[in-house]
């Protein structure tokens, strides 16, 4: 019998690595063709030749899951996210994905996710997809971000969360607790996850929750929060914010 062809994309080695183990473990039927660790030769190659199923990550360096997705529309065949993140999971159904599996990877969702690919490629596709996309809304969403530590994983609730401060490769997360959280991350590279909760980046430096927003001066462009704190806004974005909101 023919294995089904698989391509890996993920810039992560370990991650690929382990998720080769566990196909071969729990999925022999499925055979992994070539993996790719750059993002964008792996869109070159995905241009030119259809796997039976993509196993795609999001954040990736150059150009994120989504972004490659982009470039291959329509896509014509069945596609995996795998990624550290829960938070994209419904802007991943809306393009389309067949399934999404956050790491580590439980081994029974990694079957389940093979037997859609399955189905997909007999030709039922556009049936299971809406299928998926039923079951997956009719789930609670989720809305908290699991920030790590040294020690632990710790659960904050988007609405928490007053505003995020870029430091280098460094933000800062701050709650309406008083508490901050520092993440080894750039603003840049967080962004897409906060702005899908009502979150918008004012300028080079903040992201501020719009909810927690309590005035915005016309004439300094200072924005004030909730908690007192007032921070720049530039030109730009400042149209951009007023547009989020209804004036009266």
């Amino acid at each position: 019998m023919k294995k089904m062809q698989a391509i890996v994309v993920d810039d992560e080695r370990d991650s690929t690595k382990l998720l080769e183990i566990m196909l071969k473990r729990h999925c022999p039927e499925v055979e992994v063709e070539i993996v790719f660790h750059d993002s964008a030769k792996a869109c070159d190659h995905l241009a030119l030749h259809q796997p039976d199923v993509l196993f795609l990550d999001i954040e990736m360096p150059i150009m994120n899951g989504f972004d490659l997705l982009k470039k291959l529309t329509p896509i014509q065949f069945p596609t995996i996210f795998v990624t550290a993140y829960n938070q994209y999971a419904l802007r991943a159904f809306k393009c389309a994905a067949l399934d999404y599996l956050v790491k580590p990877v439980d081994p029974f969702e990694l079957i389940e996710a093979i037997s859609k690919a399955k189905i997909f490629n007999t030709g039922l596709s556009s049936e299971h997809l809406a299928a998926t996309e039923e079951i997956y809304q009719s789930k609670v969403p989720i809305d908290k971000i699991a920030i790590p530590s040294a020690t632990e994983f710790r659960f904050i609730s988007f609405q928490d969360i007053i505003y995020i401060e870029a430091n280098d490769n460094y933000v800062f997360i701050f709650s309406v607790n008083g508490e901050k959280h520092v993440v080894s991350k750039t603003l840049k590279e967080i962004q897409s996850i906060f702005e899908e909760s009502h979150f918008l980046r004012i300028n080079r430096q903040y992201l501020v929750n719009l909810n927690k927003i309590v005035s915005l001066q016309r004439n300094d462009n200072i924005v004030t929060l909730e908690n007192g704190i007032k921070l720049p806004i530039s030109r730009t974005h400042k149209d951009i914010l007023l547009d989020r909101f209804n004036r009266i």
